[in-house]
């Protein structure tokens, strides 16, 4: 689903964000783009354009002035944040749906947990938040399920950050067969 209107102006754009970029009476000028790795937009006419870290009507000011120097009179634009890649967190294991989810502000593990549909029945005894660091490493932080459930420990309720992953493990018995000739 896309994101509300209000939401997509507060947002800074990042890495994999899609935008919609349209210039009113230019239509050669409107595309939908996909942004870099590198925070970066191709456009006609501009060429590379730094978009990282601005918000939508930030960019928008930055394309007016841009093109507004030497390409169009008086130019209006509009910029849309179609998908916010740079802001997704992924839920994996014991939930009603695990997947991929965008992260429009701030969240806690329990609001993320209820929009992947709750917990399983099978949950196991912990679920992990897996981390990334600047540096390519990750780390584990460890929750108990019953203390962030029954027991209500809100220091467990800890905050979600884009790029997160939230495994939680099915605990369940496993039967191993063993047959033939074995001691």
């Amino acid at each position: 689903p896309a994101p509300p209107a209000e939401a997509a102006v507060d947002h800074p754009v990042g890495p994999e964000d899609l935008l919609e970029i349209n210039v009113f009476e230019v239509p050669d000028l409107n595309r939908t783009v996909r942004v870099s790795e590198r925070g970066t937009v191709s456009l006609p006419l501009l060429g590379e354009v730094s978009v990282k870290g601005l918000t939508a009507t930030e960019l928008e000011q930055k394309l007016r002035t841009e093109l507004g120097r030497k390409y169009v009179k008086n130019p209006q634009v509009s910029v849309f944040i179609r998908e916010y890649g740079s802001k997704r967190v992924s839920v994996i294991g014991a939930v009603g749906k695990p997947g991929v989810y965008e992260m429009l502000g701030p969240r806690t593990l329990l609001q993320v947990l209820s929009q992947a549909g709750g917990l399983n029945e099978d949950v196991g005894a912990d679920l992990y938040v897996i981390r990334g660091g600047p540096d390519g490493s990750s780390r584990n932080i460890d929750i108990a399920v019953a203390d962030l459930m029954s027991n209500r420990d809100p220091s467990l309720n800890v905050a979600i950050q884009p790029g997160d992953v939230i495994s939680v493990p099915v605990d369940r018995l496993i039967y191993v067969y063993v047959v033939g000739a074995v001691h």
